[in-house]
């Protein structure tokens, strides 16, 4: 009866709901592209890729790779992996309708 039923809302329950701004990162390799945007190496950093034009030279190379960023959804992909059953973690955040929003999206789910 009640018990059941408390017990099963428990089990498809997350553990953790995280709130953010996802966001989607571009890790290149390549120093005549960081030397051209006068970007540090080996550092995270934060910019409109978009409106310099930046992301569309970036996405051309081939060790550009993608990751899903912003603090919350890294808090809850590490979460996550910290868990012995999937689902354990919820993310609510705002994404944009293009290309870069399916990219986030497929990673995330990959995550």
């Amino acid at each position: 009866g009640k018990m059941k039923e408390k017990v099963a809302s428990e089990v498809n329950s997350p553990a953790l709901v995280c709130f953010g701004n996802p966001l989607l990162d571009l890790i290149i390799d390549e120093s005549g592209f960081i030397k051209k945007y006068d970007l540090k190496p080996n550092i995270a950093q934060e910019m409109d890729t978009v409106s310099n034009g930046m992301y569309e030279e970036a996405i051309k190379m081939t060790g550009c790779r993608f990751s899903s960023g912003g603090c919350a959804l890294n808090t809850s992909r590490v979460f996550q992996w910290l868990q012995p059953k999937p689902n354990k973690v919820a993310f609510i955040g705002g994404i944009g309708n293009d290309d870069r929003a399916k990219v986030l999206k497929d990673l995330i789910a990959k995550s």
